[in-house]
């Protein structure tokens, strides 16, 4: 028996294993898998990079139109000019300054959740671009809101506003779905408390659309809700879930 082991090995030699054949490859070789890992990763932190910085110029636009609707007040003394900005200042420049907060914090979202993207897909710049059409067409809805006391101006809005972070929250699932987001950061609390920020702007704004049928003011305050509810929803997430990543799901 020893001596067939012996022979064995005489004639055919001892066969290298996988550590073998890798300590054995040559250094061009390995050198050339770490430049290809290394260019899939700029590749994608690039196509990241362009999406964020396309995004922001978009919403940067959108908050320069608002401020180019602004009426200018009107008058021949500067007495006839005070009246009228005040006679403007509730109606038209309050709505600038809500409108201007609103899409702040939408742009304020927007960051925070591509703070912890890793990688984008098809899909997540096509619904990428699709709240960014709304976010376009947020300076007409202003206009509107700000032209009229009838509740049609109020329901765009709210329709409009309800849209933007529900697209959001769709983003956001499909990111955790599809593991687009870095595994290292975005924690399954962190997962959950942003959705439920998001669903909590969309049904409130949904829901005061059937109050703007009974009062169309009240209908404007029910939006200051969302400032408390935000609140409300993040002591709401359980302070059990893991701080591990979300779980990438077929």
């Amino acid at each position: 028996m020893r001596e067939e082991e012996q022979y064995t090995r005489d004639t055919l030699g001892s066969v290298p294993n996988q550590d073998s054949r890798d300590s054995e490859r040559p250094p061009e070789r390995l050198a050339a898998t770490t430049v290809v890992a290394s260019t899939g990763d700029e590749d994608r932190r690039h196509v990241r990079d362009r999406v964020i910085f396309f995004s922001d110029a978009v919403i940067a636009i959108a908050l320069t139109l608002l401020a180019l609707e602004l009426p200018v007040p009107e008058g021949r003394t500067e007495s006839e000019i005070w009246h009228s900005f005040l006679d403007l200042l509730s109606p038209d420049y309050l709505i600038f300054v809500i409108s201007f907060v609103v899409a702040a914090r939408l742009w304020y979202s927007h960051q925070q959740f591509f703070r912890y993207v890793h990688r984008v897909d098809a899909r997540l710049t096509v619904l990428n671009l699709s709240w960014l059409l709304m976010i376009v067409l947020l300076p007409f809805a202003t206009r509107v809101l700000g032209a009229t006391d009838l509740r049609f101006g109020t329901i765009l809005y709210s329709v409009l506003i309800a849209g933007i972070s529900f697209v959001l929250a769709l983003m956001v699932h499909h990111c955790a779905r599809h593991g687009l987001f870095d595994q290292e950061r975005a924690t399954p609390r962190w997962v959950r408390s942003f959705t439920l920020g998001t669903i909590t702007a969309t049904a409130i704004f949904l829901l005061s659309i059937p109050v703007a049928f009974v009062d169309v003011t009240a209908a404007k305050l029910f939006w200051l809700l969302l400032f408390v509810a935000a609140r409300v929803m993040n002591a709401l997430v359980p302070r059990g879930l893991p701080d591990g990543p979300p779980t990438p799901q077929p």
